[in-house]
């Protein structure tokens, strides 16, 4: 537990490309575009599945270039939101050269379930 703005909060630490960061606060902010974040996924996915090949390229080509940019935009503000709320600073540089977007993802997964980890489950989450 670490105490933020007067407030037991749970901790995690989450190791990632050989730095560690304790995650104690994920703002409101962080947690709706998460939410957006993963919608927006979850179709992408729902896309990549359809098996007529046609109908599958007539929907990947409605998601512009600009929207899925946003995206990504969208992962790293997350992150950056993540990183400033707990007193780190963030280098968007060093995000890009060290970690792939699957790392991204499992960091803010863990960022996000800290709340709802078992306290008996291992601490220290690996992305």
């Amino acid at each position: 537990m670490h105490k933020v703005g007067g407030i037991d909060r749970k901790s995690i630490d989450i190791w990632i490309s050989g730095k560690t960061y304790t995650i104690s606060f994920v703002s409101v902010f962080a947690r709706k575009s998460a939410v957006e974040f993963q919608q927006a996924i979850s179709q992408l996915i729902q896309i990549q599945s359809i098996e007529d090949a046609e109908v599958r390229t007539e929907k990947l080509e409605q998601l512009s270039i600009e929207d899925l940019s946003r995206k990504v935009e969208l992962r790293d503000a997350i992150i950056q939101n993540i990183l400033e709320s707990n007193g780190y600073d963030y280098d968007g540089d060093w995000w890009e050269k060290n970690t792939s977007y699957e790392d991204q993802n499992e960091f803010i997964k863990f960022c996000l379930m800290k709340d709802v980890m078992d306290d008996g489950k291992k601490k220290e989450a690996e992305a």
